[in-house]
């Protein structure tokens, strides 16, 4: 996505994020992008480490590994966020991909802990990737 920002481009700084183990992380991604919990569970180990190999992310889900990546790209393309390929090492997130899902679950984390108390219901807050980063 060409208008995506990047670390250069925003001067901001984003927010501590809170602490999650893995579990929490997929399901956050999974809320947040609309991911399966294998989709969602591939994520949250490329955003816990530098890259991973085909084997550190098969899931027990059945779709084999070409497949689960692909749907992950499509889904993640429109946030402007790019999974990696790096021949003979694994695919990873780079630097503005990982700055990207950092600022959207900080603004995630911000409507889901500051929403009014009340008789309304949740609702899941959308996030348009042109978006600005923060107000």
């Amino acid at each position: 996505m060409a208008n995506a920002p990047t670390t250069e481009q925003v001067e901001v700084t984003v927010p501590r994020l809170r602490d999650r183990n893995e579990k929490a992380l997929t399901a956050v991604f999974c809320l947040l992008f609309r991911l399966t919990r294998g989709e969602g569970l591939v994520l949250a180990k490329l955003m816990t480490k530098d890259y991973c190999s085909k084997a550190e992310l098969q899931t027990p889900d059945g779709n084999s590994f070409s497949v689960q990546l692909s749907k992950l790209r499509q889904k993640l393309k429109p946030h402007g966020i790019e999974v990696v390929t790096m021949p003979r090492i694994g695919v990873g997130l780079d630097r503005d991909a990982r700055f990207r899902i950092r600022t959207l679950l900080a603004q995630y984390d911000t409507g889901f802990i500051a929403r009014p108390r009340g008789r309304s219901r949740y609702k899941p807050i959308n996030i348009k990737p042109d978006a600005p980063l923060l107000d």
